[in-house]
């Protein structure tokens, strides 16, 4: 242990004298753990938000035998069978038709042009969205064209805040009260009066979606599996909300891997790489003074795990630094997907954990194991007297 510790001194204190290339270790380890840990917390925040807003007691129908609520459409006669349905199946169900669609809206200078979800509601819509409340301002009234908006969507678009307007159909609306929800999904869209929406876009008694819900999970999944049945004679997809979401899920992450994954393979690379010419260069340069130390008896297998281990303490605090820097620049940040299914896009926060941390760091460190591995069993293969000459 003695002579493993006077090892770990020595490698210390030649790294001390090797700045730039401790500090490149130091550079690649803090950047890879930052992307990982990036790409980790936006998974992590995604799914947290779609799985709060789910619920195994409300149920979402799509018309038309579609997966997203932009395709679907149900008339006034199906809506009015699907009620029929439902409540002859279970005990005082809320079934609430909506309108969604999407808009593009600008602020006043039309410098930012975003795609936004709209969705029409009524009074049996708000009894379905727990913990509905209003941050700011007012709900809207029946028959006036007045919009909430998602606190989510607001803290990104400020000119969509209180007392402004924007134009739907061919009309000016107004903004006048901010909304919150533990349907975390919903405060990414605008809210207003159903039929006034169906007017404003010309869609007469058409809705885009049915949310029902009911006393449990139970009888929700009877439901399911009995309008399922009908699918037959009215053609249409029935899922608890939980089960909607799940596959909202898998979709929005599978459009962050796309991205995030391959950008992790190249710096893992490009990390490894740096390491291994850093390593190199450490371990050249103090060829004379390791041939010596093997020379007057110090073990190989001592050099090397005192070598391998400065590797660990530079990579190990690159993580540290890394962590720190995605702690004070995401901590607070929000993150902007577009959810493919709605094509609108959804604004959620960051969450960085420690378990991410530890995967982020884990990683950062196998990376330069492995980079560091080849210079440092070529030094210590090395011919003792030829070790000594070169150096």
């Amino acid at each position: 242990m003695n002579l493993f510790l006077n090892c770990l001194r020595l490698d210390i204190k030649s790294s001390a004298k090797r700045r730039y290339e401790v500090a490149s270790i130091l550079i690649c380890s803090a950047s890879l753990t930052l992307i990982i840990l990036v790409f980790l917390s936006l998974r992590v925040g995604l799914s947290e938000m779609i799985q709060s807003a789910g619920s195994s007691k409300q149920l979402i129908l799509l018309g038309n035998g579609s997966e997203s609520e932009v395709i679907s459409s149900f008339n006034f006669q199906q809506v009015e069978q699907l009620k029929t349905l439902v409540n002859a199946n279970s005990s005082n169900p809320v079934i609430a038709p909506e309108l969604f669609t999407n808009i593009r809206v600008a602020d006043a200078a039309k410098h930012e042009v975003q795609v936004v979800a709209v969705r029409g509601v009524g009074d049996d819509s708000l009894k379905l969205r727990s913990h509905f409340s209003i941050q700011s301002g007012r709900m809207f009234s029946s028959g006036r064209r007045e919009l909430i908006v998602g606190d989510k969507l607001v803290s990104r678009f400020p000119w969509l805040g209180l007392n402004q307007t924007i134009t739907l159909g061919s009309l000016e609306w107004t903004i006048v009260g901010v909304f919150s929800t533990t349907e975390t999904v919903a405060e990414s869209e605008i809210w207003g009066d159903v039929s006034l929406l169906q007017d404003a876009y010309n869609r007469g008694p058409i809705f885009q979606s049915i949310r029902i819900g009911l006393e449990d999970a139970i009888n929700a999944q009877a439901i399911v599996k009995m309008l399922n049945q009908e699918n037959n004679r009215i053609s249409l997809v029935a899922k608890t909300q939980r089960q909607y979401y799940a596959g909202q899920i898998d979709e929005m992450t599978q459009f962050v891997d796309i991205i995030a994954i391959p950008s992790i393979i190249i710096l893992m690379l490009a990390t490894g790489f740096s390491t291994l010419q850093s390593m190199h260069t450490m371990i050249e340069a103090r060829q004379r003074e390791t041939a010596v130390l093997r020379a007057i008896g110090f073990p190989a297998a001592n050099l090397a795990s005192s070598m391998f281990s400065v590797t660990i303490l530079i990579s190990i605090a690159g993580a540290i630094v890394g962590i720190l820097v995605t702690l004070g620049i995401f901590s607070q940040a929000k993150a902007v997907i577009l959810n493919h299914l709605s094509l609108s896009e959804v604004v959620f926060p960051f969450s960085i954990t420690w378990q991410s941390a530890l995967v982020a760091v884990l990683a950062s460190v196998a990376i330069a194991l492995a980079g560091g591995l080849p210079p440092t069993f070529i030094s210590l293969k090395r011919s003792i007297v030829n070790a000594i000459r070169k150096g």
